[in-house]
């Protein structure tokens, strides 16, 4: 059984963690895998692109997939992670092997070492610049300078030869032979360059490329044996061969969207994708922060008194925190009880407990005060994107609402609390009694009994006419009666609403306002978690269980074909999340914290 993931996919994160060590988010260094090139992009102030090719007389290989005349003859993975990329390419009387491996925050080593060769076998080594102002090379060091910033790279040997170049068109011909002479050196203002270098292969004989945005430099090559090591026994003691490998994806996901100890944060901390969302979030690092207690318990500690770190002085937390102590107005749904007590779970630490309850108490106290507008005891939303549902059908018409799942997550979240208190000896029955008194409210206020579902309700009393996923959250918060859970099935089960090939869609594919479009009816595995733990709450573990499996395989499949786990998923399994729209744009991202987070808890967590 394969422990390590190893499936290339575009998008993929490739960085250096904060689970290794230190880690700058002011000028973050972190990498993107290209789609069809053994390269990436170092996401910088100017992006920058590296990718390798090979020729052998007249003979060019860069296109990893098989549909290109210029496609490598052999092409395989032995470990694709956000920690440790090693492969092999070349052609059929030419390998070599690729290793490529974050070794700081700011440098990334790639050495490539042939294992056969053949005559006249060159690699190419080439670099997109993005507002290139310089370049210039001395003995075996190149100098890259932007307009915003310098990238160095640095190699073991002097190359045969290099060129600066106009265009992709220009880099083909160089690394054809066909080019003219061309520049060796830039010195003024282009949009784009490209810089080719050449080294011809020679037996035994490793080139090693550091890329690094510091001149002060330290070789680490006599380290690489062992940091190759510590990275890959990473995967196996904690992988031990359960499961599918996406196992080992999602672990190598987490890992990477670990930040170290910066400003604010006096403890390791997390992003949901590290990029493009490279702060901290409040409601990803509650999904974070469990899974990560099958990496290390510390680190699911960390994640949440992080996020408890961003708490101003009235109790409010909010849904985006900076090092710098840039913090967004608005917060996020109420989670950080039930994470605190789903982390508990895992490491019995009741000093993170008592640690927490005063903080967590606060923050539900000020949910309570500041977001019941109509003083009627249930809560409403000021922004859609304080729900999380950023575009979700529900806020067409404005937040002026009682919602569903702010009213269902903060019963759920008041009797974690509760639970909390009485193991650390402070039972609070008040904490207790609110819990109860609101879900009585959702049982009866929000309830359509024409319908027969939960719906969100506008303060003339009106019930909203948008179907989602929210309507399934008392079931997690146990607001719903037994004839009303029942009810919540038979919508679960009906193929006109919710039951699709790939359960369960944010918005029921009835609902006149359905579009595969992220909150109108993808799917997303934090709702598709809550559900199933809801139902398992009512005695619907067949259901539960019927929809875990069809989550777990659907993130597999995927992952085998895209080599990443998704944001969200298409309802019907046929659409490629990178396909389905976003917002305006398309694409779900890539490398998604709380979905590799959630495909742990419904695999390993699932045993526990």
């Amino acid at each position: 059984m394969k422990i390590f993931p190893d499936v290339w996919g575009e998008g993929s994160i490739f960085a250096f963690s904060g689970f290794d060590g230190k880690t700058d988010w002011t000028y973050p260094f972190v990498g993107t895998l290209l789609e069809n090139r053994i390269g990436f992009t170092i996401r910088t102030e100017r992006e920058k692109n590296f990718w390798i090719s090979l020729r052998q007389g007249n003979k060019i290989a860069e296109i990893i997939k098989r549909k290109n005349q210029h496609c490598f003859d052999h092409f395989s993975t032995d470990i694709v992670a956000g920690d440790i990329i090693s492969l092999r390419c070349g052609f059929k009387n030419t390998k070599i092997r690729v290793l490529a491996l974050p070794l700081s925050k700011n440098k990334i080593n790639v050495s490539i070492t042939p294992e056969t060769i053949s005559k006249e076998t060159f690699v190419y080594f080439s670099i997109r610049i993005d507002a290139c102002k310089k370049l210039s090379y001395n003995g075996n060091e190149f100098v890259i300078k932007t307009d915003k910033d310098i990238t160095f790279l640095i190699l073991n040997k002097r190359v045969d030869d290099y060129n600066v170049v106009d265009s992709m068109e220009e880099v083909s011909k160089v690394i054809s032979g066909k080019a003219k002479k061309r520049a060796k050196q830039w010195n003024g203002d282009k949009e784009v360059r490209y810089l080719v270098i050449c080294r011809s292969i020679e037996k035994s004989k490793r080139l090693n490329i550091t890329i690094t945005t510091s001149r002060k430099h330290k070789s680490d090559t006599t380290k690489i044996k062992d940091i190759t090591t510590g990275r890959k026994d990473f995967y196996i003691t904690r992988v031990k061969g359960i499961g599918d490998q996406t196992l080992a994806k999602a672990f190598s996901i987490l890992k990477a969207n670990v930040e170290s100890p910066q400003g604010v944060f006096k403890q390791r901390w997390t992003t949901p994708d590290r990029w493009p969302h490279r702060h901290l979030w409040l409601w990803d690092s509650c999904f974070h922060s469990i899974a990560y207690s099958f990496i290390d318990k510390k680190l699911a500690e960390d994640s949440i008194v992080s996020v408890l770190d961003t708490q101003q002085k009235n109790g409010f937390v909010p849904h985006i925190g900076r090092p710098n102590g840039d913090f967004s107005n608005i917060t996020q749904p109420p989670l950080l009880s039930w994470a605190v007590l789903k982390v508990y779970h895992y490491t019995k630490n009741r000093r993170f407990l008592i640690r927490t309850y005063p903080k967590l108490r606060a923050y539900l106290s000020w949910c309570l005060k500041s977001r019941d507008r109509n003083r009627n005891g249930l809560l409403e939303w000021v922004r859609s994107d304080e729900s999380g549902m950023d575009n979700s059908s529900r806020f067409n018409y404005g937040c002026d609402f009682d919602a569903i799942d702010f009213s269902s997550l903060l019963v759920n979240d008041l009797s974690c609390l509760y639970n909390i208190g009485k193991e650390i000896g402070k039972p609070d029955e008040k904490l207790k009694k609110n819990a109860n008194r609101i879900s009585k409210k959702i049982e009866e206020f929000l309830w359509n009994r024409k319908k027969e579902f939960f719906f969100d309700r506008y303060f003339d009393k009106r019930f909203s006419i948008y179907k989602t996923i929210c309507g399934f959250l008392p079931l997690l918060s146990e607001s719903a009666n037994i004839n009303q859970a029942e009810k919540l099935v038979y919508h679960l089960e009906n193929r006109n609403e919710f039951n699709t090939p790939f359960p369960v869609p944010s918005e029921a594919i009835d609902s006149p306002t359905f579009d595969n479009n992220m909150w109108r009816g993808p799917v997303w595995l934090n709702y598709n978690y809550f559900i199933i733990e809801g139902l398992k709450n009512y005695g619907f573990t067949d259901l539960a269980e019927k929809i875990r499996k069809k989550t777990i395989k659907e993130v597999e499949k995927w992952y085998h074909e895209e080599g990443t786990i998704f944001e969200f998923y298409d309802p019907f399994g046929k659409t490629s999340p990178r396909n389905i729209p976003r917002k305006d744009k398309y694409g779900a991202i890539k490398e998604f914290g709380w979905s590799a987070a959630m495909y742990i808890l419904l695999t390993i967590g699932q045993q526990e």
